[in-house]
């Protein structure tokens, strides 16, 4: 699944929209709020020391020594600083500290009545510039961060519940309802939700196809043992109340002996398939194409000459070594060797075999000029206990099987309808190491 797509990237791309919306807030409140946030505070600064420039006037003009014995016996706050000029602009009188850098010097001014003269009283404060920017910013940003991480938390609420936890339940829901018999549906979603729930729905359908499966194995084994068994069960009672004929007696026991060898031959096609369709089972070992042709003909040379079957052989890739578990390859040439046997009904019965490389895979391709299959049935022929036969003498495990072996391999198998009219089988895949 690509990573834009993902949950990663709705996590990343829901981090940066709020971390955004944190900065756009945070610099509009900077514009709109903090400048009318320290105005406030300098206006409150001024008003403090217009208070503190009357309450000095009023002192001074209350008490009846002269102006400079007044000046000097007011208490001054340290951050106060006073000073008195007369009608021509002279200083005549000064108390305060100096200002410090970055301070910032507010003064109010008013006229103080002396005795003879008038003079104007000037009162300086130094104001901190950065202890009221730092005090009023940090305060207003506080107020603002908790605001917006309580408006980001619900946000992140919304998200993950919508995107996490809603799809979560969805899917637990799903598995509880599966329980209960109700089938999943897929879902839209191309997240990773969304794949673990067709997921889900895909490990249901498969099970469902399983569980069909092995019905109609059940049915198919069912049917197929039970015909034998009855004959076997109506010739057993026969003979239990006595057969005088020596003739009958032994035509019962032999149908009792074939039908019994059927029943036999069912239950060892059904546990070779159960065996077969282990992959584990498999004992690779490193063959050539060639000595695998050779084991194939020495295994069917005696049982081709006696059928009168025409057996061709071609390898174009003799010295190509394959890793294969030997003997169950030997099993899919006798299955489907075997299966070419049985719709054999020519005069000229042809059987081959070719070797070729494809797309640097193996292609072996089985073919016959027998019956051949229908086209509509062609891909059902390796579906477990499918037979065309309509008697349905034995059930239809060996191609099965020959399927779970090459699969098994990890190559393909399938069939397609010849030139002969009959059938043919290509095994096709990699089934080897190494390539000369």
């Amino acid at each position: 699944m690509e990573w834009k797509s993902g949950i990663r990237r709705k996590n990343v791309v829901a981090m940066l929209c709020i971390a955004i919306m944190n900065v756009v807030i945070i610099l509009t409140y900077d514009r709109l709020s903090l400048s009318n946030s320290l105005n406030n505070a300098f206006k409150q600064k001024y008003e403090e020391l217009e208070n503190q420039t009357e309450q000095i006037q009023q002192g001074l003009e209350n008490k009846q020594e002269d102006l400079e014995t007044k000046l000097q016996s007011i208490e001054l706050p340290e951050d106060i600083k006073i000073t008195v000029t007369d009608q021509n602009n002279e200083k005549i009188y000064e108390r305060g500290e100096e200002s410090k850098d970055n301070q910032y010097i507010a003064s109010s001014e008013c006229l103080l009545k002396g005795e003879e003269n008038i003079y104007l009283l000037k009162v300086s404060k130094q104001i901190d510039i950065d202890k009221i920017q730092r005090t009023e910013i940090v305060l207003n940003l506080v107020r603002v961060e908790i605001l917006l991480i309580l408006v980001s938390l619900i946000i992140i609420s919304v998200f993950t519940n919508i995107e996490y936890l809603n799809p979560i339940v969805s899917i637990q829901e799903s598995m509880k309802n599966y329980k209960k018999g109700i089938k999943p549906k897929r879902s839209t979603r191309k997240d990773e939700y969304g794949y673990l729930q067709n997921t889900f729905v895909d490990i249901t359908q498969s099970l469902e196809k399983e569980k069909q499966k092995q019905n109609t194995m059940i049915a198919s084994i069912s049917h197929d043992v039970k015909t034998p068994l009855t004959s076997v069960m109506g010739y057993s009672e026969k003979l239990k109340k006595g057969v005088t004929n020596e003739e009958k007696f032994k035509k019962y026991i032999n149908v009792i002996y074939d039908k019994s060898n059927a029943i036999k031959e069912i239950i060892d096609d059904f546990d070779e398939y159960l065996n077969y369709n282990l992959k584990s089972n498999l004992k690779k070992k490193t063959i050539t194409t060639q000595e695998l042709l050779n084991i194939v003909k020495a295994d069917y040379k005696d049982e081709f000459e006696s059928n009168h079957v025409m057996l061709k052989l071609t390898n174009k890739v003799p010295k190509e070594k394959l890793e294969i578990d030997i003997e169950k390859f030997r099993r899919v040439f006798a299955n489907l060797i075997g299966n070419s046997l049985k719709h054999l009904e020519k005069e000229e019965k042809i059987i081959s075999i070719e070797i070729a490389k494809e797309d640097n895979n193996i292609k072996i391709v089985i073919a016959d000029n027998g019956t051949g299959v229908k086209q509509e049935n062609l891909s059902k022929i390796f579906d477990v206990l499918y037979t065309e036969d309509p008697s349905r003498k034995v059930s239809g495990f060996g191609l099965s099987i020959c399927k779970e072996i090459i699969e098994a391999h990890e190559g393909k198998i399938w069939a397609e309808s010849n030139a002969y009219g009959g059938l043919s089988v290509i095994i096709y895949g990699y089934f080897r190491t190494d390539t000369n």
